[in-house]
């Protein structure tokens, strides 16, 4: 976890941490929805062979969302930290889309001093 003071700008930079946190969980469900609707309505941009890989990535994508969504909710530690680990494979897999890795880097480490400073506090 990062616990070092040049990250420690980030926790009270434009909105708290749990705000951040937050906002990581509907990006990540709104991505993972987002790109399973235009799977099925834009069927002819991803060739046949490529259409399993991406729907498997996008519904990894969609579980981590949803896991750290009920991590908020019921205040499941080890569940937040795994859902947030699991978020960071659909950035990864669309590297080509330059704004999703450099945002989710950002907001992960925002998620990771999260859990490790104050998730018992601001929940």
């Amino acid at each position: 976890m990062c616990l070092c003071s040049s990250c420690a700008c980030l926790d009270r930079c434009c909105c708290p941490l749990q705000v951040k946190v937050q906002f990581l969980v509907f990006w990540t469900l709104l991505h993972a929805i987002v790109g399973l609707i235009s799977l099925f309505v834009y069927p002819i941009f991803i060739q046949a062979q490529f259409r399993w890989t991406f729907f498997i990535v996008l519904v990894v994508h969609l579980i981590s969302g949803i896991m750290m969504f009920i991590s908020l909710v019921f205040k499941g530690h080890h569940l937040f930290i795994i859902g947030l680990i699991i978020s960071c494979v659909m950035p990864i897999f669309y590297i080509y889309l330059i704004y999703l890795p450099i945002v989710q880097i950002v907001l992960t480490i925002a998620g990771c001093r999260f859990y490790k400073l104050g998730m018992d506090d601001s929940l």
